[in-house]
């Protein structure tokens, strides 16, 4: 994946998409608006694949961390919901080995807190 191709572009139709919007009524454009959407979930999807591969269960990084850097890149042009998700299922596999040790307690409780609040205050 080409992170700057990919962001640039994800820049660039992100802004013809709101530039185009008051013309949602003629057909071209809403087809080429179903298109981008496909698009961009199927881009979603693989920057999902991407996390999944490269990080293990506790979070920790394998195989090649510029994989990894680009989608991350990529996420960060994205919509705010996607990256939103994209940090909770990132927090929430580092949690993993917490939960699983800590489950029904009070601890795994204020250490989930502790990751959404922080996500909350990193946007």
């Amino acid at each position: 994946m080409c992170s700057i191709s990919i962001r640039s572009f994800s820049q660039a139709v992100q802004q013809l998409t709101a530039y185009f919007s008051a013309y949602s009524q003629v057909p071209k454009i809403r087809e080429l608006t179903q298109a981008i959407s496909r698009i961009q979930a199927d881009l979603r999807r693989q920057i999902q694949v991407e996390f999944e591969n490269h990080l293990n269960l506790k979070g920790e990084l394998v195989g090649n961390g510029a994989v990894l850097a680009d989608a991350c890149s990529v996420v960060n042009v994205m919509d705010q919901d996607f990256k939103v998700q994209t940090i909770q299922n990132y927090c929430d596999r580092l949690l993993r080995g917490y939960h699983e040790s800590f489950s029904g307690s009070d601890v795994c409780a204020a250490l989930t807190r502790l990751a959404y609040d922080a996500i909350g205050d990193s946007l």
